[in-house]
Order: C-alpha cells, then structure tokens, then sequence
C-alpha cells in the first residue's frame, strides 16, 4: 500500500484547501461538528492506509472521493494533513 511519505505536502496543501478546508479548516481546526481537528492530532494515529480508506470511502458526513480525487491526490493531502498535528 502507498505511504502518505511519498505524498507531496506542497501539493497536498492545495488538494486540501481545495477539498476539505471547508469542514476540516484551513489550519486543521474543524469548522463542521464531529469533523476531526487534524490540529490537535485527531485521527492522526491512524496508518497513512487506514487514512486513505477513510478519504475514498467517506465516513459519517464526509463523502466519499474515489473517483473525485486522484490516488495520488489523496496521498499528498495526507502528506499535507499530517504537518497540521501539534
């Protein structure tokens, strides 16, 4: 399975703000309720695999991406999302 290591957060920064700022904040602080605040580490435990399964498939209110966003997308918005964690 691809890593989120390999992902550009160059690019991510700007799949994310393009896709997913919106509930999950510009810096990763949840605007949308039950969202996870990226910021604060939420979710972040998770394997890079456990992350990308979540993005194609969608969970609770976020939809699913597969077919919206590139594989490769999808790995450098988590490349991206992980420099958000403090």
């Amino acid at each position: 399975m691809a890593s989120a290591d390999a992902g550009n957060p160059g690019k991510g920064q700007k799949i994310y703000d393009a896709n997913c700022a919106s509930c999950h904040g510009s810096d990763g602080m949840a605007l949308v309720p039950g969202t996870p605040h990226f910021r604060k580490n939420e979710r972040m435990e998770k394997p890079d695999g456990a992350l990308l399964k979540t993005i194609r498939s969608g969970k609770n209110l976020m939809p699913a991406w597969r077919g919206t966003i590139s594989e490769t997308d999808m790995l450098d918005a988590i490349a991206y999302v992980r420099t958000l964690a403090r």
